[in-house]
Parts: C-alpha cells; sequence; structure tokens
C-alpha cells in the first residue's frame, strides 16, 4: 500500500497537477470560475449521479470548524476552495457537486489550532481570509498561505458524508 502511495505521488507530480509533498507545494493560478460554495443547506440532498456526488459535512465538535476543499476540475486543473462554515452540531451539504475520484478535503477552527489534516494531496491554505483558485503548474505559497495536508474521500465518506469530532 504504501509503495502504491508512493507510486502515485510520483505519478501525480509528474503530471503536473499541483498535488505536491508539502515542501514543494508550488502551483500556478488561473481565473477561477463561479463563486466559492456555500455553507450547510439544511437537509442533505441526494446524491448525484454519475463521477459526481454531494459533500455532506457534520460537525459534531465543540468548536466551530471550516471546511475547504481541493478537487479537480476540467481541463486537468485543480481548484481550491475555502472556508465552508459549520458551527457545532451542524451538519449538511456543500452546495454543488464535486468530482468522486479527484476530490480532497481539509477543516479547521478559526485560528487554526485544530485541524483536521490528511496526507493525500497538499496545498496552500489562507487560514485568515477566504480562497478560491484554480491552479495549473507552478504556484508558490503567498506570504499570508501556508501549506496543508488534504484527505482524500473515500466510498464510505462519499455516501454518508465525513463527520469532524472533538
Amino acid at each position: 500500500m504504501k509503495a502504491w502511495k508512493s507510486a502515485l505521488a510520483v505519478a501525480v507530480c509528474g503530471l503536473g497537477l499541483g498535488l505536491l509533498p508539502a515542501a514543494h507545494a508550488q502551483f500556478k493560478p488561473t481565473p477561477a470560475p463561479g463563486g466559492a460554495p456555500s455553507g450547510p443547506a439544511g437537509p442533505s440532498q441526494p446524491q448525484a449521479t454519475g463521477d459526481q456526488f454531494t459533500f455532506k459535512v457534520c460537525n459534531r465538535s465543540k468548536v466551530p470548524l471550516f471546511v475547504a476543499m481541493l478537487y479537480k476540475v476540467d481541463g486537468g486543473a485543480w481548484r481550491t476552495v475555502g472556508w465552508v462554515p459549520y458551527k457545532p452540531g451542524v451538519c449538511g451539504p456543500v452546495s454543488g457537486t464535486f468530482p468522486r475520484n479527484d476530490f480532497y478535503w481539509y477543516a479547521e477552527d478559526a485560528p487554526g489550532n485544530v485541524s483536521y489534516s490528511g496526507k493525500d494531496a497538499y496545498g496552500c491554505i489562507n487560514s485568515s481570509d477566504g480562497f478560491d483558485r484554480t491552479v495549473s503548474g507552478d504556484y508558490q505559497c503567498a506570504p499570508n498561505e501556508k501549506v496543508v495536508g488534504f484527505t482524500k474521500i473515500d466510498a464510505r465518506s462519499i455516501n454518508e458524508g465525513i463527520t469532524l469530532t472533538d
């Protein structure tokens, strides 16, 4: 499994898709299409069909959390969007649908003290402000940004959503 992940990381980096180790997180931005997804939208919506899904989040922690997303868009570029707010006890979908195969998430509290990070992909985020960018190629994180690890969505999370706990 470890060798498979390493081979995948090398292949992705070789293709210039912007999923790089933290020490080399560079992207080349292009204008982002449309607006950022909005926050929770009440009751869960039905799952999308085909290669898309509805991303659902449940905040079971005691603090407000903010979710960022990294996903592939048409043309091979990657879009990084944040922040979608979730108050304690709130569950709901993020507006829109997202690609099943190329979707990663990250969450933190407002000060960035509590984080839910992963090791599947790395991207630049701004903990103190919203962001919405489409990147392809080289992009160096801005001085007000930091590199964080994102978690790849899995089949269970596509169907049930993610639950963030203390």
